[in-house]
């Protein structure tokens, strides 16, 4: 069998799959989506939608800017084009 830690690594990285193919399916369904209704359809919760988030966004998947609006001030994300 192999060693725990190895274990583990591929144990995050399918977790890690799965909450960027939710929020992929998310987005794809409904862009310009922000934070809370993000949480509301992928099920993730707390800091953990915008980690995957900020990943997603550092990997150039995912893109975001602020809402036009009043306050409180929300950023909006949406799949970035695949081109």
């Amino acid at each position: 069998m192999g060693s725990p830690a190895r274990w583990w690594r591929a144990r995050r990285a399918r977790r890690r799959w799965i909450e960027e193919a939710l929020v992929a399916a998310a987005l794809r369904e409904r862009p310009d989506l922000s934070g809370w209704p993000l949480m509301e359809r992928t099920g993730l919760r707390g800091a953990g939608i915008y980690a995957v988030l900020a990943r997603m966004e550092s990997d150039g998947r995912v893109t975001s800017r602020w809402a036009d609006g009043p306050y409180p001030r929300r950023r909006l994300y949406r799949l970035a084009d695949p081109s």
